[in-house]
């Protein structure tokens, strides 16, 4: 697909995950992919489920043997609370898919997902070139904070690359 993720970027985004043995890895947006067949070859006896809105995007991804496939939106992830440990997506950022008014009640409602679905030792990953509006949308909802940036570059485009844990409790 046009605006699927360049493989490279994919590796960058599964290494700063540090995907485990038998993690279960879940791409929100997953396209054509990319991402989860890079998880699955770095880390076998990983569990990857990619979901997408786009039947198009489901089906290219199953030719590019992603078995667990899943016609859903991110901002309702059919995935129980506490089931996910690494969340890794390439988000809708404006340029060829989605758009920055839609990312203001998009990057939210995926957040609050997010903080659903990631266990407590989770960690998700997340590339953007709409960097304010995930910054923003990250300090206001609380539940998961920024451990990580890594601004890429590739094709012209600069994301950022946002890694994500739950905060430390303290005593």
């Amino acid at each position: 697909m046009p605006w699927s993720t360049n493989s490279l970027v994919a590796e960058v985004l599964v290494r700063l995950a540090k995907v485990g043995a038998k993690d279960c890895v879940v791409d929100p947006f997953c396209g054509a992919g990319t991402i989860l067949r890079v998880v699955r070859r770095r880390e076998p006896s990983s569990r990857v489920i990619g979901l997408d809105h786009d039947p198009q995007a489901i089906a290219v991804a199953r030719r590019n043997d992603v078995t667990e496939l899943v016609r859903a939106k991110a901002e309702a992830l059919p995935l129980p609370e506490n089931s996910v440990d690494r969340i890794i997506t390439n988000l809708p950022f404006g340029k060829q898919v989605g758009s920055h008014h839609g990312n203001r009640t998009l990057y939210p409602a995926v957040l609050h997902e997010i903080d659903r679905v990631l266990t407590s030792a989770g960690r998700a990953v997340l590339l953007t070139e709409d960097k304010r509006l995930l910054t923003k949308a990250i300090e206001q909802q609380k539940a998961l904070k920024v451990v990580r940036q890594r601004m890429l570059r590739y094709n012209g485009a600069s994301p950022t690359a946002y890694v994500l844990t739950r905060p430390r409790r303290t005593r």
